[in-house]
Formats: structure tokens, C-alpha cells, sequence
């Protein structure tokens, strides 16, 4: 009985060690992504493959 419930709380701090892992990755892109909004090269990369798109 002991084994089982030892068994469980390992299988749940790694469940929440890698959902931790994940969020921090996605906190991280985000980040980078909130970064590069508001750059000029940003925007003439977006408007120019929206331009090309179109015009195919």
C-alpha cells in the first residue's frame, strides 16, 4: 500500500514539474513575440508576405 502511494506522488510532481516546464516555455515565447511587435522591420516583413500572398 505504501509502494502505491509513493508511486503516485512521483507520477504527480512529474506531471507538475513538466506542465511548469511547459508554461515557462510559453511564457518565454510570448515574451519574445510581445518584443518584436512593435519593430519597423517587424511590420514590413508582415505587410510585405501579406503584399506577396495577395498578389499570387
Amino acid at each position: 500500500m505504501l509502494l502505491i502511494g509513493t508511486l503516485m506522488v512521483l507520477v504527480l510532481l512529474i506531471g507538475t514539474l513538466m506542465v511548469l516546464v511547459w508554461l515557462i516555455v510559453m511564457l518565454i515565447r510570448w515574451v519574445k513575440a510581445l518584443s518584436s511587435l512593435g519593430l519597423v522591420s517587424n511590420t514590413l516583413d508582415k505587410l510585405e508576405r501579406q503584399a506577396r500572398e495577395t498578389l499570387e
